[in-house]
């Protein structure tokens, strides 16, 4: 078993994160985004690889200087549930704790996931 590295994406990885998020956006769970988004924001994401295997990302999207939202999470299927998801939404925040955020959002349907993490629903 590979060990999984997280680290920021290059512009060399975007095909490869467009490949693992088509079938949530075929299935409306995920909003699209092209190349050129994804290569302008490039510096919001942060990947998992497992060797060479691109299996999850996330992106944190600065709104103001105090708020910013997690945008994109995806895993690979094979690989849910192993806190893969969890990492990166650490590593996004931690991220975001540097620059000096003051609260994260995320716009999701998975709720229970967020939550355990210690995200509250705001009404």
């Amino acid at each position: 078993m590979s060990r999984i590295v997280y680290q920021k994406p290059t512009l060399e990885d975007i095909f490869a994160m467009q490949q693992l998020v088509a079938p949530e956006i075929e299935s409306g769970v995920i909003l699209p985004r092209s190349n050129d988004e994804i290569a302008t924001n490039i510096r919001s994401y942060w990947i998992a690889l497992d060797g060479e295997k691109l299996i999850g990302f996330v992106a944190l999207h600065i709104h103001s200087p105090k708020l910013a939202e997690l945008r994109s999470m995806i895993i690979d299927q094979s690989y849910r549930g192993q806190n893969i998801g969890t990492e990166l939404v650490e590593k996004a925040c931690e991220e975001g704790r540097r620059l000096g955020l003051k609260e994260v959002l995320a716009l999701t349907y998975q709720q229970r996931f967020f939550e355990r993490l210690g995200f509250v629903e705001i009404p």
